[in-house]
């Protein structure tokens, strides 16, 4: 999946979801204009932590299936999951990066939950983990 097509996806779920204003407005107040349009005409340029705000506004999660099945709500949870998918595909950190040409250290921090991830980042990563990504 592409950046273009993950966006696609986020604008379908904001379109079908049923969520009051009040319930989504916590989110809305932490994402900027700026953030929204990218996400929803597709630019890049936006971070896992804003595609799990723009995911929270809508009232869903993402569902990742690789090694294991996940249904991911916040991204200390996505941090698990790619670190265990990681793990279980026996790829070290320094494999992945070389393989999605994203330095190790900001993987390394990524996973320690000392670094954010660019979106087009996690994308290559899922990509090279073998990880399908759906929204539920």
């Amino acid at each position: 999946m592409d950046c273009k097509e993950l966006c696609e996806q986020l604008v379908k779920q904001k379109n079908s979801a049923q969520v009051y204003l009040k319930d989504s407005l916590p989110y809305i107040l932490q994402l900027s204009n700026k953030k929204i349009e990218a996400i929803e005409c597709g630019f890049g340029g936006f971070n896992v932590n804003d595609m799990m705000l723009y995911i929270k506004m809508c009232n869903t999660c993402v569902h990742l299936i690789g090694w294991e099945d996940w249904m991911i709500n916040t991204v200390d949870e996505l941090r698990e999951c790619l670190k265990r998918e990681r793990e279980m595909a026996d790829i070290s950190i320094r494999q992945l990066a070389r393989s999605v040409k994203v330095p190790m250290v900001v993987i390394e921090a990524f996973e320690k939950r000392d670094g954010g991830l660019k979106i087009e980042s996690f994308l290559d990563i899922v990509d090279a983990l073998n990880i399908e990504i759906s929204f539920d």
